[in-house]
Order: structure tokens, then sequence, then C-alpha cells
């Protein structure tokens, strides 16, 4: 649109004997090189659409959800092993992994991924539901987004995983503090 426009202005300008100014079409020029750069950058990741490498960080559980799921808590000795939680942690971020920085929002997501994905949700979901009502809660609501961002299908993935492995990391912490 503001090539046309700049072609246009600078045709009019150009033509002998006008007296309308040439520095419009070099405004449109500008911001036309702009919007078709900007078309590219969203795309290919390139400054300023960049999204940051790492996800923002998401908060730790607050302490009253913690403590509500302490209270909800199955007895002692049915509570999910250390190694149980530390294989679920390094499942997630070999994901994590194999999703590295493409999380634009027209990035795909292979079939298999997708099909380990929806599987380990589903075995985070069943521990998770194990510790209590506030951290599955937690884990099935929606992850923090960095602003402005507009991720695709690998960045939801992506930072549902990240959600998930960091409350399975407070759980991990709090099996080693008995």
């Amino acid at each position: 649109m503001f090539g046309g426009g700049a072609v246009a202005t600078w045709l009019t300008a150009a033509a002998s004997g006008s007296r309308f100014p040439i520095w419009p079409a070099y405004g449109f020029s500008l911001v036309a090189v702009i919007g078709l750069y900007m078309c590219f950058a969203v795309l290919h990741g390139w400054w300023p659409a960049r999204r940051p490498r790492t996800a923002a960080p998401l908060p730790s559980p607050s302490p009253a959800i913690i403590a509500t799921a302490r209270k909800d808590q199955l007895p002692h000795d049915s509570a999910p092993s250390s190694t149980a939680i530390r294989d679920l942690i390094m499942e997630g971020k070999a994901m994590q992994a194999r999703i590295g920085d493409r999380r634009g929002p027209f990035t795909t997501v292979p079939d298999d991924l997708q099909k380990s994905f929806a599987a380990w949700k589903t075995k985070v979901s069943a521990l998770l539901a194990s510790q209590g009502a506030g951290l599955l809660a937690q884990f099935e609501g929606r992850p923090l987004q960095v602003p402005f961002a507009v991720p695709g299908l690998a960045g939801v993935i992506y930072d549902k995983i990240e959600q998930g492995i960091r409350l399975l990391e407070v759980i991990k912490q709090d099996l080693e503090k008995r």
C-alpha cells in the first residue's frame, strides 16, 4: 500500500513542470521498506519481532497453593518417588530441547512430539492429582506468556512443559526435605 503511494507520489513529483514536492515519496518508501522488513522479521524471528530465547520465568507456586496441596495430600506412603519425578522432569526437558528456538507463530510440531507431550501431560496430571488439587489446578491453568508474543503450537507446548517442570521441581524439593 505504501509502496504504491511512493510510486504514485514519485511519478507526480517527477513529472516535468510539476510543483509537487518529492519528499512525500521518500516517506512512503521508508514506511513501505519497514513494513516489508517486518513481514519477514516476524516469520524468521529477526529483531524487533524476535522472541526471547528463554520464556519469561514462571513464578514458583505460591505458598498458599503448596500448603493447600500438602493438606490435600494422600498419606505419606502413597507419595511418588523422587526418581519418578526426576524422570518426568528429564522427559519434559528433552521435549523442550526438541522444540528449541522454533516457537514462532507459524511453526509446526512433529506428530510424535505431540503424542509424547500428550502422554507426558497425562502422567504429570496423574502425579499432581496425587499431590493435591492446588498443584493440579496450577498445572492445568494457562501458562504465563511473554507480553506481545504470538506463540504458535510449539510455543504453547514449550510453555506448558516449562510450567509442569517447575511444579515437579517444587514437589521434588519437598520430597527431598522429608
